[in-house]
């Protein structure tokens, strides 16, 4: 199975009181043309779909008309809320949208939306965990042992996927390879906590099993420890620090027992 994973579309964003409606119209466009040229399987969607837990109202026609697009070519879509979504939002007809291919994970609730598809060697189960702090996995799983967002994370997963288990992640948080920060860019919400070393952050580690984990929240293009634990990035610069950095979208393929990234 070959997926596309894309996160941090940030719809309806304004750069400098600038709107970025028609440069994200255009990358979306640009995005649909590759998927013409380079068929896919599915499209992943690692979170941060609007900027606003509110957004404009063309924010929410320019995704209604992206996804209605994605639908027509038969592309399933697996999407999470992101910490700038608005996650009860974003789970609005999400059982009606399931009937197109269209699966959404806004809420989290006690475990992962899972959402299984087939290719030749049989099922492929994706794991769509949104995004989520501590708190409010203490709520949804009040006998977990929390102490910081690593165990929150640990704890939201549950099982991690045993020998044999073909199983993919898309998750939006802050990921620690080998202990180390990703790259950010001012345009991460996340950006002075970094600065200032304060930041929670999630140990890649926690995603052990997984064929391929799909992340969102950071703006540049990385792997997190390992090749198979990655951010796509956002499609387009949104801070001036990122001004000339190269963006990309990540097709994956993933065979009978691993995934490579395209």
């Amino acid at each position: 199975m070959r997926f596309l994973h894309l996160s941090d579309l940030h719809l309806g964003k304004r750069v400098c009181e600038f709107s970025m409606l028609e440069e994200q119209r255009y990358i979306l466009e640009e995005i649909l043309t590759l998927l013409d040229e380079t068929p896919v399987d599915g499209v992943l969607l690692a979170g941060d779909l609007y900027d606003k837990p509110v957004p404009p109202a063309e924010a929410v026609r320019l995704l209604d008309w992206f996804l209605t697009e994605l639908a027509h070519r038969n592309i399933p879509v697996l999407a999470i809320a992101g910490n700038h979504d608005s996650a009860e939002r974003l789970d609005y007809a999400a059982g009606l949208l399931s009937n197109q291919q269209v699966y959404l994970a806004g809420q989290f609730t006690s475990a992962p939306r899972r959402v299984i598809l087939q290719d030749e060697f049989g099922e492929l189960t994706f794991d769509l965990l949104p995004f989520v702090r501590p708190a409010t996995v203490r709520h949804c799983l009040p006998d977990a042992d929390i102490r910081d967002e690593d165990s929150a994370i640990a704890a939201a997963l549950g099982p991690l996927p045993t020998a044999g288990e073909r199983r993919v992640l898309i998750a939006h948080q802050m990921v620690l390879g080998g202990g180390s920060l990703p790259t950010c860019s001012g345009s991460e919400s996340v950006a002075a906590d970094v600065n200032v070393g304060t930041v929670q952050a999630v140990d890649a580690a926690r995603f052990t099993g997984y064929l391929y984990t799909a992340l969102g929240h950071i703006h540049r293009p990385q792997q997190v420890g390992c090749p198979t634990v990655r951010y796509a990035g956002s499609p387009l610069c949104y801070s001036l620090d990122e001004c000339g950095a190269q963006k990309s979208a990540v097709l994956v393929h993933i065979g009978a027992n691993g995934a490579e990234p395209e």
